[in-house]
């Protein structure tokens, strides 16, 4: 797994540089938009990214793909897949219950549980607290 995590967020920080430049502002007329903090936090992935993966490469060590990495990715992806259909909140709490019941194999009754307390808090903090406008999907 800590070898494909670089790889992994190459992309996810990628994806996110994007979103922040083109979909958030990175700067309004006033100050910073919503777009700075995921341009920021997707150039700190992509920067320790690329210093890990030169750390395997003068090892020797060539990245290679575990099981639990593949569940972790293709969570990730269904999870960027469905944000714009289900929301973002609701696709975070998937992907928990989905990382949580595939990889780390916990009962079904605690995937859940914490998938959907992780979507309470994340609607908590984000909508009620902090006002941050998410994509909202079908709950719009």
């Amino acid at each position: 797994m800590n070898k494909v995590a670089p790889v992994l967020c190459l992309g996810i920080g990628s994806y996110w540089i994007f979103k922040g430049v083109t979909k958030y502002h990175l700067w309004v007329s006033n100050g910073p938009g919503g777009g700075l903090f995921p341009t920021v936090a997707g150039i700190i992935l992509i920067i320790c990214s690329i210093i890990l993966l030169r750390r395997y490469i003068k090892q020797g060590n060539a990245p290679t793909i575990e099981k639990n990495a593949l569940i972790l990715v293709a969570a990730a992806i269904l999870t960027a897949l469905v944000v714009n259909v289900i929301g973002m909140i609701p696709a975070l709490g998937l992907f928990i219950v989905l990382w949580l019941k595939l990889s780390q194999k916990k009962s079904i009754l605690s995937s859940l549980s914490l998938g959907v307390g992780t979507a309470l808090f994340l609607y908590f903090i984000f909508d009620f607290l902090l006002r941050v406008p998410l994509p909202m999907g079908l709950f719009a």
